[in-house]
């Protein structure tokens, strides 16, 4: 579970030899692919755009220079940026200025 809408995620465990890594997300029923990025330490990927709250999941396919595949499990990420209050209630009030 995360409060972030644009989460970063280091990818993990590729093979020097990786030429593409994507990461394809599910939410809602639509699964869309993206490319992840190759920097000094190592794969990440961050979603373009922020997300609603709710439940995603990723998983990451990796691609080498031979044209091999390889998939990963699948991780499920819950974004969740709403506090929840129940009930606020003021005790012990009559609401009128200075009658203490």
């Amino acid at each position: 579970m995360t409060n972030s809408t644009q989460p970063t995620f280091a990818l993990q465990h590729i093979d020097d030899d990786a030429v593409r890594v994507t990461v394809s997300v599910e939410h809602g029923g639509v699964t869309t692919t993206f490319d992840a990025t190759k920097g000094t330490g190592g794969w990440t990927f961050t979603p373009p755009t922020s997300w609603a709250d709710g439940d995603y999941t990723l998983s990451v396919s990796v691609e080498d220079k031979a044209g091999n595949t390889s998939h990963s499990a699948s991780l499920t990420v819950t974004v969740d940026t709403q506090i929840a209050i129940n009930n606020i209630e003021l005790v012990n009030d009559s609401g009128i200025p200075d009658d203490n």
